[in-house]
């Protein structure tokens, strides 16, 4: 069967993966939006949590007055806070280190190290290249895979995943997925 991934990186979907070496412990939450991860430093350790309703009676929980101003100004502006004091989400593509009981955060993934050098072409043949580009992969992605399932948030991603396979003749049907955060609610 396949190899299992040497680390993190050479994964891909969605994942949590926690690496435990001689003087650190590692863990890596995958570039894609799934599973959560929350953490706060206490007592001299980590908690972590993958919900946060989790934490109740495990800590005392404070609101964050300053996230809440932030979330009120900036919308849909995604950070580690969460809204309750110390409390902290491992945002997508980005480990947690933890080395002599402190907790740090690193950014492992970004998209702007696949940023190619900018496109010679004339303005008016670069839109025309990206949709060629885009058709060619979502098909190619498609290509052998039986009952492909789109989650149709409202949003322009899911929009163009889902005319991409339509346009490919992909078996796939849809569902409109929609969650009480800002990841699945993009109706408006």
């Amino acid at each position: 069967g396949p190899s299992e991934p040497r680390s993190p990186r050479d994964a891909w979907g969605n994942f949590i993966a926690f690496t435990r070496g001689t003087s650190a412990t590692v863990v890596e939450r995958a570039p894609l939006t799934g599973g959560p991860l929350y953490w706060l430093p206490e007592q001299g350790g980590t908690l972590m949590v993958s919900h946060l309703e989790l934490i109740e009676g495990a800590s005392a929980a404070a609101i964050d007055w300053g996230f809440v101003a932030h979330a009120l100004a900036y919308r849909n502006l995604r950070t580690e806070r969460t809204g309750l004091a110390g409390w902290q989400e491992l945002l997508p593509g980005s480990r947690l280190v933890i080395e002599d009981r402190q907790a740090r955060t690193e950014q492992t993934w970004s998209p702007w190290r696949h940023v190619a050098e900018p496109n010679p072409l004339p303005l008016g043949e670069i839109a025309p290249e990206l949709e060629q580009r885009l058709l060619a992969s979502v098909a190619a992605w498609a290509e052998g895979r039986e009952d492909i399932v789109v989650e149709l948030s409202g949003g322009l991603d899911s929009s163009i995943v889902a005319a991409a396979l339509a346009g490919s003749g992909a078996a796939m049907s849809a569902i409109n997925f929609v969650t009480a955060d800002a990841d699945g609610a993009e109706r408006h």
